[in-house]
């Protein structure tokens, strides 16, 4: 998930391939990103910046149905993750 306003500064007037292109240039850099020592045992949220912009990232832990919170966020059977990527004004 990407927030709508995080969406619309990164791909600016565009529509269509620049929001795609944002969206592509949005996981690319979350799945660069380097947790570093002493961020604490949850690897589940993350910040950097793009083009100027604070980006945040977190993860959430439903139950299969997204309705609750996961009861076992390890057990990949029973757990539906969620990425929410959105700008620091966002949260």
């Amino acid at each position: 998930m990407v927030t709508r306003n995080c969406l619309a500064r990164l791909s600016g007037d565009g529509e269509g391939i620049a929001e795609v292109l944002a969206q592509a240039e949005l996981l690319a850099s979350v799945r660069r990103y380097a947790f570093q020592p002493g961020d604490g045992p949850e690897r589940d949220f993350g910040v950097f910046d793009l083009r100027g912009l604070r980006i945040l990232f977190k993860i959430d832990y439903y139950d299969m149905a997204l309705e609750f919170g996961s009861e076992d966020p390890a057990d990949a059977s029973a757990t539906c993750r969620v990425l929410t990527v959105m700008l620091a004004e966002d949260y």
